[in-house]
């Protein structure tokens, strides 16, 4: 029995170096911050509880209580299977202990993904684990029940520990193609020269031939988009590298619809995670931890990386085509920082996401000007005119995003009920709720406590028109509090 999941296995027990608040996709195994909109974009995953089923895998928050121990001999079946993993095996390494608790979690996404199957789900399931397909080359992960035959728990923890670094490399190899791949498209989509194309497409080429040797890290340097180093890498045969590029990005396209697609829609954006030179890197550390501020919460880190991923991906976006990184100049090119809009809007960005891009790099700027880098060569009127052509496009997306919300608005109103259904709402529940609570007297079932519940919402929510997440957080303590706080004559009290 083999498991597809790898990537829980890869990121705890090998320590992978990944952004802040990303995870890996259940289904395609690469990192994303914003899951669920990726699950629902990229893969077309929009069945609700598919997607709970999905998000909760890549988080790694999967309830494993009721799990079989997944630990070969072992006949444990009850309903801790996570606290006995955690002291019931005193024998097990903590790598491997961990590594058994992934292998109970995969086991229970994929019951969960079956026993949804078995009812004919309306919308249809989009994700095919539980069927026992394989979403990428080389994904078989040697699982306890099959691969640890031996006696020794060592010799157990070293084949398991084998089985999965020989998947981390082919799950590097398959990243390193498909980025060495995205990087060719938009280098060919920024009108670089042949030889600019050719150079990448070759070292392409070399990747995929020695298979021995393992993926380096794609960096973002001066030398990966320098015209004078790619013009020495390809100068003797650039019409028949580019040639292969073009036919190798055509087989691509039709050899993986789900991958074209995503490549479609980020083919004008430029990846939010290429590394930069160590100089840049370190600067755009300190202004995420400037932006987290002193003591964060862990909503104040998600915003934080949520903003800084957005710099970045302007940052590439102007890094591209220029020799000298490291001197920051290429954040003086106005023209192209007009352009910038334009790139989000092809991207597929709505209005309102691309002020968000665009103030969060106004924001940058500023920090950038109070404290530049010291290796920055940046003039003051230079970083200033950069600051005033982000100021201006901000200013003129202003109308547009003000249309937009009047369109949205309008298309709520249309939806909201309207006021006969809210009376008629009310007037039942003031019918119904004091039969209820006579009911409830004599009888304490569960069934009619809900019923209850669920008037006593529609109504205060037909009043007063909260979400219902107020009256469904709403503590027992906080009732008391405000209780306590009204005065004795008092005809009712306010709860905050």
């Amino acid at each position: 029995m083999s498991f597809s999941f790898p990537h829980l296995l890869l990121s705890k027990q090998l320590n992978m170096t990944l952004p802040k608040s990303s995870s890996f996709c259940p289904m395609c195994n690469r990192t994303y911050v914003a899951m669920s909109h990726h699950l629902k974009r990229s893969h077309r995953v929009t069945n609700l509880q598919e997607r709970d089923i999905l998000l909760k895998q890549a988080s790694g928050r999967v309830n494993i209580r009721n799990i079989p121990c997944p630990v070969s001999g072992c006949t444990y079946n009850k309903g801790r299977c996570d606290k006995h993993l955690r002291t019931g095996h005193p024998e097990l390494s903590d790598t491997l202990r961990t590594t058994y608790i992934c292998v109970a979690k995969e086991k229970k996404t994929k019951q969960l993904l079956m026993e949804l199957r078995a009812t004919n789900p309306v919308p249809p399931m989009a994700s095919a684990l539980d069927l026992g397909s394989e979403d990428e080359e080389g994904a078989d992960v040697g699982s306890p029940h099959a691969a640890p035959s031996f006696d020794c728990g060592g010799c157990r923890a070293l084949a398991l520990e084998n089985e999965v670094l020989k998947n981390e490399l082919a799950k590097l190899r398959s990243s390193y193609k498909a980025l060495h791949k995205r990087l060719r498209r938009v280098l060919k989509g920024k009108g670089l020269s042949a030889s600019d194309v050719a150079g990448v497409s070759e070292e392409e080429e070399e990747e995929q031939e020695e298979e021995e040797a393992g993926p380096s890290a794609l960096r973002l340097t001066s030398q990966a988009v320098s015209p004078a180093s790619s013009k020495a890498a390809g100068s003797q045969s650039s019409s028949q590298a580019v040639s292969q590029a073009t036919t190798k990005a055509a087989g691509s396209q039709s050899s993986s619809q789900a991958e074209g697609e995503h490549v479609a829609q980020r083919e004008d954006l430029p990846n939010r995670f290429l590394t930069f030179p160590n100089s840049i890197e370190q600067y755009i550390g300190v202004y995420l931890r400037f932006l987290e501020g002193a003591c964060p919460s862990k909503k104040q880190i998600d915003n934080s990386f949520s903003r800084v991923s957005r710099v970045r991906a302007f940052l590439n976006y102007m890094a591209l085509g220029n020799s000298e990184v490291n001197s920051w100049l290429f954040l003086s090119d106005t023209l192209k920082i007009q352009n910038w809009t334009g790139q989000l809007l092809k991207a597929g960005k709505k209005i309102t996401t691309v002020m968000f891009y665009l103030r969060n790099v106004y924001q940058f700027l500023q920090y950038f000007k109070d404290t530049p880098p010291q290796r920055s060569r940046m003039s003051k009127s230079q970083v200033i005119g950069s600051i005033r052509m982000v100021r201006s496009c901000v200013r003129h997306m202003q109308s547009k995003v003000t249309i937009h919300q009047i369109s949205v608005k309008s298309a709520k109103e249309k939806r909201a009920i309207s006021q006969e259904v809210l009376a008629a709402c009310r007037q039942q529940a003031k019918e119904k709720i004091p039969q209820l609570l006579d009911e409830m007297k004599d009888d304490l079932s569960l069934q009619l406590r809900y019923r209850f519940y669920g008037f006593f919402s529609a109504f205060v929510n037909s009043i007063y028109g909260h979400r219902t997440g107020v009256l469904t957080n709403m503590t027992i303590q906080e009732v008391n509090e405000a209780r306590k706080n009204s005065g004795p004559d008092a005809s009712g009290f306010v709860i905050n």
